[in-house]
């Protein structure tokens, strides 16, 4: 017998390259391959398969079944799909195209096989059995008749009608072999399996239907189904097998069927045939119980994702009051800084205000301006001089370290000579060391012997740590300060020691924090603020170096204390002029006969500012007009002309900026050199006064020498 050839229609290449694998494995001739509808109709029309298996859903224009449709239309060539989808809508519509079988995807390859061969016998069942009328010489004959007597009564002939059955014989043979090998099929298939006649009369019921259903076949075949089964009357079996008898078509289903404990989900093929229903049952029990478990976790889920969305709902809400309340506490954080530099701009204001005139009239008696001075005002006047100084040095530190700690304070970076600056730092030291006799040591070993650094902050640092080495070391002590290159890891490291009191091992971690100090008797005897080691820390940081303390607390073995500042060796060439080579000031002297006579305008709303401000500039030879606010000053610049002034910018009513900003918007004051003098000193002072139309500034409390020499600058190009 032929092989029966099957064309393979799947748009996945590999699952029908293992269908075909398969079929081809256990002799089926697989004629063909197809991806879509399309190429599905032409391989058929060319090839003419007894079989075609048809996936679904197919990609192109033309899914399966509207291909299977077309397929049986022209070729009458029996169908079985391949469905992966399952749901109800779709098997509704494959049912409709009448196939030979459906498997569901996926399956095993004993179940594909199964359903071909049942497809293939109920083609064979379906097709008419055609017997032709043909004479031969050796087949089987159903014959009559008798002979014709000829002269003398012998038989002249034989006249016989005969019909071959030889071909009838062939086909009751092979219908009783295809009838065997399905109920072999039928009995070896996993799914429960029975057929009704017309009258829904059971004529067959399987193995499998006898485990699934609970009823033997000797109590069922031959019986009406609904005698055999009473609990199937009025359920949906009786309206499918009915309307499946009436309108020919095949019919899916799944229902929950049974007496227990043979109860089932059962998925249900209905086919109808020529004089009866064949109909299948798959056992879903456990697919349904997985649905309905996948169905209930999900409910699980949703009410858990339910629970912790209203938990991150709460949780948002809460984050939300607790930005709120962040929101409020940075509103209140803000307004603290701002009312803490508000604070220190006004405490700046008004300290450095009366230091101003302090060290004003200071120098401005040491030049004397105001005449000779006696022998005994000399001393008395430097006195005045360094204890206003000192004051300045303290509000310094406080607004140098509300600077840092506000991110505000910028390093203004060039190349120094070490050495330079170590030999300024002590000579500002030294009148106190003298006093207590304290011996001064220096040591610089570095080469070259210079580095960048801001020169300003580098003396900070060292006049502070030197001047706690003079505070808190006895009488007759040493202080060193101690210089080193390490070129290897680019580091400068200055050594401050002493030989004083030491400093316990419990207050070295708080030593670097603002306003703390060291708790013992000699220390109380001692002024200090407490935030010199603080700004130090801070300085030092900012130049990305750090700083270090040794110290064993005992009285004579003293503190050292070790600041490494990063040291980029460079050239001779690279290196700054020294000191001695340097362009410096001389001293005060008259202003140059070209520049006398020069209008200069000061404001300024403190009278004794600007009472020394006036007999100063007057002393070195300029005209000198004096204006209390801004208003004065602007009409006073209007009416004048000045070649430069000389503006506060504190000054009630219309500040120093403002009066800036119409100076520089009037035609005739635009080109009028100004110099800002601010007692302020905040960080950004610079940047503003500069911005308002400035020229330069100056912070007070305003050396005379650096004033005048600016004014000097500024009258010389005016009159270039």
């Amino acid at each position: 017998m032929m092989a029966a050839r099957i064309l393979i229609v799947e748009d996945e290449s590999r699952l029908a390259g293992s269908i075909q694998f398969e079929l081809e494995r256990v002799g089926y001739a697989v004629v063909g391959r197809a991806g879509s509808g399309e190429e599905a109709l032409s391989l058929a029309a060319a090839a003419g398969p007894d079989l075609v298996l048809m996936d679904i859903q197919l990609s192109g224009k033309l899914d399966g079944i509207t291909t299977a449709e077309q397929i049986r239309a022209r070729q009458a060539i029996p169908v079985v799909f391949l469905a992966g989808d399952a749901n109800d809508k779709t098997m509704k519509r494959a049912y409709a195209a009448s196939p030979y079988g459906v498997v569901l995807k996926p399956f095993q390859p004993s179940d594909l096989r199964r359903m071909i061969e049942m497809a293939l016998y109920q083609q064979a069942q379906d097709q008419e059995l055609v017997i032709s009328d043909a004479t031969t010489t050796n087949g089987h004959c159903l014959g009559s008749g008798g002979p014709l007597n000829g002269e003398g009564g012998r038989p002249a002939t034989v006249i016989s009608s005969d019909r071959d059955i030889s071909r009838q014989k062939l086909a009751e043979a092979a219908l009783r072999q295809a009838h065997q090998k399905m109920h072999a099929i039928l009995e070896s298939i996993s799914d429960a399996f029975l057929s009704l006649d017309s009258q829904l009369v059971v004529t067959y019921f399987n193995a499998a239907a006898e485990e699934a259903l609970g009823r033997l076949r000797s109590d069922v075949i031959g019986r009406p189904l609904f005698e055999a089964f009473p609990e199937a009357r009025g359920s949906i079996f009786e309206e499918k097998y009915t309307r499946a008898l009436r309108d020919k078509v095949a019919l899916y289903f799944e229902t929950y069927f049974g007496i227990e404990p043979y109860a089932n989900w059962y998925q249900v093929r209905v086919y109808p045939y020529a004089d009866g229903i064949s109909v299948y049952f798959q056992v879903i029990t456990d697919r349904k119980q997985a649905e309905q478990d996948l169905r209930e976790l999900n409910a699980q889920l949703e009410e858990r994702i339910a629970d912790r969305t209203a938990q991150l709902d709460a949780a948002n809400e809460e984050l939300s009051a607790v930005n709120q309340e962040l929101n409020a506490v940075n509103m209140e954080l803000a307004h603290a800084v701002r009312s803490r530099d508000e604070f220190l701009a006004s405490m700046s204001h008004e300290l450095r205000t009366p230091l101003t005139s302090i060290l004003g009239l200071s120098e401005a008696l040491q030049m004397s301006i105001y005449g000779p001075l006696t022998e005994k005002q000399v001393p008395a006047l430097k006195t005045i001089r360094e204890s206003g100084e000192h004051l300045l040095a303290l509000i310094t530190d406080i607004l140098d370290l509300s600077k840092t700690s506000a991110g505000k304070l910028e390093l203004q970076t060039a190349p120094v000579i070490v050495a330079d600056v170590c030999q300024a730092s002590l000579r500002l030291i030294a009148g106190q060391a003298q006093k207590k006799n304290i011996q001064l040591l220096h040591l610089i070993n570095m080469a070259p012997g210079w580095m960048q650094v801001d020169e300003r902050r580098l003396k900070q640092i060292l006049v502070n740590l030197l001047g706690n080495a003079v505070k808190f070391t006895p009488e007759g002590g040493q202080i060193g300060l101690e210089v080193t290159g390490d070129a290897e890891r680019g580091l400068a490291r200055f050594v401050v020691w002493d030989t004083g009191i030491g400093i316990a091992p419990e207050v070295m971690p708080r030593l670097f924090k603002p306003f703390v100090q060291l708790d013992n008797k000699l220390n109380r005897d001692h002024s200090g603020t407490g935030l010199g080691l603080a700004l130090v820390h801070q300085l030092v940081a900012l130049h990305g170096g750090s700083i270090s303390l040794e110290s064993a607390g005992r009285p004579g073995e003293g503190s050292r204390f070790t600041v490494a500042l990063p040291w980029n060796v460079r050239t001779e060439e690279e290196m700054p002029l020294p000191v001695e080579h340097r362009q410096t000031a001389g001293p005060l002297a008259a202003a140059p006969q070209r520049l006398a006579g020069a209008q200069i305008l000061v404001a300024d709303d403190n009278a004794t500012t600007l009472e020394f401000l006036h007999d100063s500039l007057a002393a070195h030879g300029y005209a000198v007009t004096v204006a209390h606010n801004g208003v004065e000053a602007l009409s006073r610049a209007r009416a004048l002309q000045p070649a430069v002034m000389v503006l506060d910018i504190q000054m009630p009513g219309l500040d120093g900026l403002e009066v800036m900003r119409q100076a520089r918007e009037q035609p005739g004051l635009a080109a009028i050199p100004i110099i800002a003098l601010t007692a302020l000193a905040m960080p950004g002072d610079r940047e503003r006064c500069l911005d308002a139309g400035a020229d330069d500034y100056l912070a007070k409390p305003v050396s005379l020498t650096a004033l005048l020499k600016k004014i000097d600058a500024l009258v010389a190009a005016g009159q270039a």
